[in-house]
């Protein structure tokens, strides 16, 4: 997988065709491209969470807007 480490965090099967996967860190096109060097096809993923910011009661096509307390936690996690 190009000599690149993947940090995961944590790892549940859901069922056959269905996991549950948690990076430390999430960059672009990761899950896709391990998955892909296992033969595995990815044909959804869905980002459920960053930080400590969840989607918990939001309704799928809406959103909210961030607190205060929310947007310094990403600001911190950046650097």
């Amino acid at each position: 997988i190009n000599r690149e480490k993947y940090k995961i965090k944590s790892y549940k099967k859901i069922s056959r065709n269905k996991v549950l996967l948690t990076l430390n860190e999430g960059k672009k096109r990761e899950i896709r491209v391990l998955f892909n060097s296992l033969n595995i096809k990815v044909t959804e993923l869905k980002r459920i969470r960053i930080g400590s910011i969840t989607i918990n009661g939001i309704e799928e096509g809406k959103y909210r807007e961030l607190t205060k307390d929310e947007i310094k936690c990403i600001y911190k996690n950046r650097q």
